[in-house]
């Protein structure tokens, strides 16, 4: 899985590796003056174990779907138990910012109007609500953890897939991070990937106007969570729709009337607050105007490049890996490498967003040695 032929696993595995070091670099010089240490010990031990696992035979994977649904229960409640036992903390400015737009919604108040300045748009508070009745917001992200697993189960071809998959998962330290400040960056990109996964390949298998315009609503209201969907739901849109200039004009028309439909109701609310302080204009911070611009260009291409929905994980990851680097690097020019990476001036869990594309990326499989064309593995 790992040879000089898979490139894009090998491409992969080393952005989830280098993303997990850049935090154990971090985060671990808070606790220790040796941070060097404990990023050495992972860093060979992440390269030893896929080394390993890459010598392993290959065989087909078979799962019984009843001991599946057990051991994911099982894993949700080790997970909600653990995050009971987690103190709660306000150093992550996204748990205050969940907390006050739905403290205010519940008191009758406007929303986005907090000292915490909420900055996503207003589906991911009402998906993350729920679990806020519960009684923590962490469960959110518990959620969104088994539904990636869940993913992962469905889409492995090889026994050696799923370990390899199921490692980098568990390996990367932003999911444990995305745990303990009860973030909701993972779950927010795996709620999108459990929709567009199943829609792409409906849409390869029927022709239906109802399953259509069913996933340019979703992929509307999902939009309104952060803008960051909407760089994924424009590469999926181009990739999907690029020999069908009109379907791909009508969904794009539809997806985004859904999207503006969920913000009207803010709009009227407080629309000079929403638009000067609101969600927009915290967002658009993280990147300058030609900064934007460049990225819809790789997009656009990218999105007429490639061929599956596998290069599409590789080119989302990949894509939302570099605006987030580009970001952190404009924020280094701006305030020093220092402030930016160790005194907070750049939030550097927004490299968990590209996580879940570049593990789906991954695959393993057999090609011949002569015509290089791909052997399937089942």
């Amino acid at each position: 899985m790992f040879g000089t032929k898979y490139l894009i696993n090998i491409i992969s595995a080393s952005l989830i590796l280098l993303i997990s070091l850049l935090f154990l670099l971090k985060y671990g010089s808070r606790y220790t003056e040796y941070s060097i240490l404990p990023i050495l010990i992972f860093g060979i031990f992440f390269l030893l174990f896929l080394f390993f696992i890459d010598r392993k035979r290959v065989s087909s994977w078979n799962f019984n779907r009843k001991y599946l649904l057990l051991s994911l229960i099982l894993l949700g409640v080790i997970l909600v138990f653990v995050m009971t036992n987690i103190p709660e903390t306000t150093r992550v400015g996204r748990l205050p910012a969940i907390l006050d737009w739905l403290g205010n919604i519940e008191r009758g108040n406007f929303p986005y109007r907090a000292e915490s300045n909420p900055s996503g748009f207003p589906i991911l508070f009402f998906l993350v609500s729920p679990f806020y009745l519960l009684g923590d917001v962490g469960y959110f992200e518990v959620f969104g953890l088994l539904l990636f697993i869940y993913i992962i189960l469905n889409s492995v071809k090889t026994e050696k897939e799923f370990i390899v998959k199921v490692f980098l998962l568990f390996s990367a330290i932003p999911v444990y991070y995305e745990l303990a400040v009860r973030s909701e960056l993972l779950a927010n990109v795996t709620i999108f990937l459990a929709i567009l996964i199943p829609y792409h390949k409906s849409l390869d298998n029927c022709e239906s106007k109802v399953v259509f315009y069913t996933g340019a609503i979703l992929m509307g209201l999902l939009l309104s969570t952060r803008l960051v969907i909407g760089l994924l739901l424009l590469l999926f849109i181009i990739f999907q729709f690029r020999n069908n200039i009109s379907k791909l004009i009508l969904f794009s028309i539809s997806s985004g009337l859904v999207f503006v439909i969920t913000l009207i109701p803010f709009y009227l609310w407080d629309g000079e607050y929403f638009i000067t302080n609101g969600p927009f204009s915290i967002q658009l911070l993280y990147l300058p105007t030609w900064g934007i611009l460049l990225f819809l260009i790789i997009i656009l291409y990218s999105g007429f490049i490639i061929l599956s929905l596998r290069e599409y994980f590789f080119a989302g990851g990949i894509i939302l890996f570099l605006v987030t680097l580009f970001s952190m690097l404009v924020t280094i020019l701006k305030y020093g490498l220092t402030n930016a990476l160790f005194n907070d001036y750049f939030d550097i869990s927004y490299f968990t967003f590209a996580i879940p594309l570049l593990i789906l990326s991954i695959e393993d499989y057999e090609s011949d040695k002569l015509l290089g064309k791909l052997i399937d593995v089942q």
